[in-house]
Protein backbone atom coordinates (compact mmCIF):
# COMPACT_ATOMS: atom_id res chain seq x y z
CA UNK A 1 0.00 0.00 0.00
CA UNK A 2 1.36 3.61 -0.89
CA UNK A 3 1.48 5.75 1.97
CA UNK A 4 2.29 9.59 2.09
CA UNK A 5 5.94 9.16 3.24
CA UNK A 6 6.20 6.75 0.43
CA UNK A 7 5.07 9.70 -2.16
CA UNK A 8 7.29 12.14 0.28
CA UNK A 9 10.33 9.83 -0.27
CA UNK A 10 10.26 9.72 -4.17
CA UNK A 11 9.58 14.11 -3.92
CA UNK A 12 6.32 14.35 -4.31
CA UNK A 13 4.97 17.10 -2.52
CA UNK A 14 1.87 16.28 -0.86
CA UNK A 15 -0.35 16.90 1.84
CA UNK A 16 -3.44 14.51 2.75
CA UNK A 17 -6.73 14.98 5.18
CA UNK A 18 -9.02 12.95 6.30
CA UNK A 19 -11.33 13.75 3.30
CA UNK A 20 -8.55 16.41 1.43
CA UNK A 21 -5.63 16.23 -0.23
CA UNK A 22 -3.62 18.35 -2.47
CA UNK A 23 -0.45 18.27 -4.32
CA UNK A 24 2.28 21.02 -6.01
CA UNK A 25 4.78 21.01 -8.11
CA UNK A 26 6.62 23.69 -9.92
CA UNK A 27 5.08 23.51 -13.55
CA UNK A 28 1.72 22.80 -14.78
CA UNK A 29 2.85 19.43 -16.64
CA UNK A 30 4.36 17.71 -13.61
CA UNK A 31 1.28 18.85 -11.04
CA UNK A 32 -0.61 17.29 -13.72
CA UNK A 33 0.90 13.91 -13.75
CA UNK A 34 1.39 14.33 -10.09
CA UNK A 35 -2.46 14.11 -9.28
CA UNK A 36 -3.24 11.49 -11.69
CA UNK A 37 -0.28 9.25 -10.15
CA UNK A 38 -1.87 9.32 -6.75
CA UNK A 39 -5.14 9.28 -8.11
CA UNK A 40 -4.20 5.54 -9.39
CA UNK A 41 -2.72 4.77 -6.25
CA UNK A 42 -5.53 6.04 -4.04
CA UNK A 43 -8.60 3.59 -6.16
CA UNK A 44 -6.56 0.49 -5.01
CA UNK A 45 -6.58 1.32 -1.79
CA UNK A 46 -10.07 1.89 -0.95
CA UNK A 47 -10.28 5.64 -1.34
CA UNK A 48 -12.61 6.63 -4.16
CA UNK A 49 -12.42 10.45 -5.40
CA UNK A 50 -15.40 12.41 -4.82
CA UNK A 51 -15.60 13.37 -8.18
CA UNK A 52 -18.11 16.88 -7.35
CA UNK A 53 -15.06 17.96 -5.36
CA UNK A 54 -11.94 16.61 -7.01
CA UNK A 55 -10.66 19.38 -9.51
CA UNK A 56 -8.65 17.41 -12.16
CA UNK A 57 -6.87 20.13 -13.93
CA UNK A 58 -4.07 22.26 -11.93
CA UNK A 59 -5.08 25.54 -10.51
CA UNK A 60 -3.21 28.64 -9.03
CA UNK A 61 -5.44 29.17 -6.22
CA UNK A 62 -9.07 28.02 -4.84
CA UNK A 63 -11.77 29.51 -2.79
Amino acid sequence: MTTIATWRSEGKRVSMFLDDGFDTHDNYEETKKLACDINQELLPSGFIPNADKSIPEPIQEME
